[in-house]
C-alpha cells in the first residue's frame, strides 16, 4: 500500500477482473478482506484515472488499480454490480468465496 493510500486507510488492490455474463451483468471478482461488508456498499469511479474505490460500508476502503478501459465504460453503463470477494488460496486452484453482495455505482 502506498503511503497516501495509507494515510487515507485504503487497501490498494492491484488484481482484480470485471466479467460480464450474457445478459450483461458486470460482476468485479477480487481477493476480500475477512470481514463481512455491511451497510450500502458502493463503487466509486474516478472521473480522470483508469480506478475505483470500493466501500463496503465495513473495514477499509478497498481502491483498485489499473481498471481496464473498456469494463470503466460498461461500468459507467449500469448502476450496481456484483462483488464476489475471493478468499486466497496459497495451495493454488479454485478459491471459496468469502463474501458475496451487490454495490451501486457511484461516478465523481
Amino acid at each position: 500500500m502506498s503511503d497516501n493510500a495509507e494515510a487515507r486507510g485504503l487497501v490498494d488492490i492491484n488484481e482484480h477482473d470485471v466479467v460480464e455474463n450474457s445478459r450483461g451483468e458486470l460482476m468485479l471478482v477480487f481477493d476480500g478482506q475477512e470481514e463481512q461488508p455491511g451497510g450500502q456498499p458502493y463503487l466509486q469511479l474516478s472521473a480522470k484515472r483508469a480506478e475505483a474505490i470500493l466501500h463496503r460500508g465495513t473495514g477499509h476502503p478497498m481502491r483498485l488499480h489499473h481498471v481496464d478501459p473498456e469494463a470503466m465504460e460498461r461500468l459507467r453503463a449500469v448502476d450496481a454490480i456484483l462483488v464476489a470477494e475471493l478468499k486466497p488460496n496459497p495451495k493454488g486452484g479454485a478459491e471459496d468465496v468469502l463474501h458475496n453482495y451487490v454495490a451501486a455505482i457511484q461516478q465523481d
